[in-house]
């Protein structure tokens, strides 16, 4: 099976929303979910984000039905054990921007816009999220746009991997994760609990640069990008993650 990505705007989809019943296709869990949820906008971007994960499913508007999904309290988005086998989803949403995954093993996706910083709060997320070795290597970037960039490239891969694993952010983790680039043969003595990860960096249709990291077990020859996506995605940068010994942090 391919593996396969969406990347959309809440904007893009209301014209099917609008069209469509939301209570004709949530599933009674997601039902549940959405009314628990008092705010306008958060309901509006979940059924969006429930919506887009099934256009990536069934591949167009016509057999999102199809496709039923779970909403456990607490956890992400999964199929249903009866249609489901052998495929797993990952959701991310940034800023109006929705990004699915799906694959045959564990995924993790994560979608970042990079919102401008200034040197000092990166130096501190730097303190909190990066390794030794990554913040000597932002230390050393002298423009503080590419240096922005670099660290919010770092967030979202760590924020895929913890997806992948199918746990939440550990911050005792975060300044133990590497991020090394690939051939991830070259790096697997070095690294503990390794994955593969692939890295894009884009620009949305107003000008602003995202960040779109995905995370699977094992290394992937392609991943398609669905018709529908609304973010070009150049050619991916290779990495392989995994922890390093806390003596090294």
């Amino acid at each position: 099976m391919t593996h396969r990505l969406l990347l959309v705007s809440q904007a893009s989809l209301e014209g099917a929303l609008q069209a469509s019943a939301p209570p004709q296709w949530l599933s009674a869990s997601e039902q549940t979910r959405l009314a628990q949820m008092a705010a306008p906008a958060r309901r509006a971007e979940f059924i969006a984000c429930r919506y887009a994960l099934r256009l990536l499913l069934a591949g167009d508007q016509e057999e999102v039905a199809a496709w039923p999904l779970e909403a456990p309290a607490g956890q992400p988005p999964r199929l249903s054990a009866s249609t489901g086998a052998g495929l797993h989803l990952s959701l991310s949403h940034s800023h109006g921007w929705i990004a699915c995954a799906l694959a045959p093993e564990p995924v993790g996706i994560d979608m970042e816009l990079v919102t401008r910083k200034p040197a000092s709060a990166i130096a501190d997320l730097a303190q909190l999220a990066c390794t030794p070795e990554q913040r000597k290597e932002l230390a050393q970037i002298a423009d503080l746009a590419q240096c922005q960039q670099r660290f919010v490239q770092l967030w979202s891969l760590k924020e895929a991997w913890f997806k992948q694993r199918g746990t939440g952010v550990d911050f005792a983790m975060l300044p133990r994760l590497a991020c090394l680039p690939a051939p991830a043969a070259a790096v697997q003595g070095a690294v503990d609990g390794s994955a593969h990860a692939w890295a894009w960096a884009t620009t949305t249709p107003a000008g602003q640069a995202a960040m779109v990291s995905v995370c699977t077990g094992s290394p992937v020859a392609h991943w398609a990008l669905h018709a529908q996506s609304d973010l070009p995605l150049p050619a991916a940068q290779r990495f392989c993650l995994g922890l390093v010994a806390e003596s090294a942090v």
